[in-house]
């Protein structure tokens, strides 16, 4: 599971809509959303509510193994206006510090990217131009999202991800600033995310020969973006765990191939469901 915590709504929802993530009507403290691969939690703004939101999230998930498993704080962020810093900068954070106590946190750098990497200083209230940070960059959740993260896990499988969104000026960037911001920088998020979790060493194989046959001739025959296909595995490995079954209920009988994207995605919708419900 790759865990992706957000301050805004804004932030959270050009990933909704990209990875296809569902409401967890269930969740009814903060805004949750999941697809089986990924989850990710509204927290509210503030380093308190990151960590207050971190520590109920997993401690709903405690009946799940968190060893396959990454957690990833991204969002927008100000930064000290420098040459090599410019507005829509995917950056990935190498550094923590907050500003009130002075701790500092240090991630694993394990990841190789070609993304830039620069340290976030964590400040209670919002930053203006006037300040001198001791960081290129500022936010106000980084430093209270790694502590609470570092209850569950290892700093190899914590990640801070930012967009710049502004040099610290006091003109408010809108939602839809925001929105856009991250819809441009989307491909190589997925990107980062993917490469994050597959830094853990692969679990044991639990699909056969067969299992592995009906899932490329559902991948070939509805034509599955590799997003779906990689979605399907996860709850078909799942479902193997869960039931010892294999996947031959889960061959189709349709006599007439998808027409139409929507059709398509309707269809991987209600394999995923059948295979997450059983």
């Amino acid at each position: 599971m790759i865990y992706i915590t957000t301050a805004l709504q804004c932030e959270a929802r050009p990933l909704i809509q990209h990875f296809n993530l569902r409401q967890d009507q269930a969740a009814n403290q903060y805004r949750r959303y999941a697809n089986g691969e990924i989850t990710v939690i509204v927290t509210g703004v503030g380093k308190t509510r990151a960590a207050t939101a971190i520590n109920h999230l997993l401690s709903a998930e405690n009946s799940r193994d968190l060893s396959r498993s990454v957690i990833v704080n991204f969002g927008v962020c100000g930064a000290v206006r420098k040459d090599s810093l410019v507005i829509g900068d995917m950056v990935v954070v190498n550094q923590i510090q907050d500003n009130a106590c002075g701790r500092a946190y240090f991630p694993d750098m394990l990841l190789k990217h070609d993304f830039k990497e620069a340290g976030i200083e964590t400040f209670d209230s919002p930053v203006g131009d006037t300040s001198t940070p001791a960081l290129p960059l500022v936010d106000m959740e980084a430093s209270g999202f790694f502590e609470a993260a570092s209850e569950h896990f290892s700093p190899d499988r914590i990640m801070c991800i930012k967009i710049i969104s502004d040099f610290l000026e006091p003109k408010r960037v809108s939602n839809k600033q925001v929105a856009t911001l991250i819809e441009s920088c989307i491909n190589n998020l997925t990107q980062l995310f993917r490469a994050f979790h597959e830094l853990i060493p692969p679990a044991e194989k639990v699909l056969g020969p067969d299992d592995e046959t009906i899932l490329d001739q559902l991948n070939s025959r509805f034509r599955f973006t590799s997003t779906q296909r990689h979605l399907l595995r996860r709850s078909a490995e799942a479902f193997a765990v869960r039931t010892g079954s294999t996947l031959d209920s889960f061959k189709t009988s349709r006599t007439s191939d998808p027409s139409s994207k929507h059709e398509v995605k309707r269809i991987f919708n209600s394999l995923r469901d059948s295979l997450d419900q059983s």
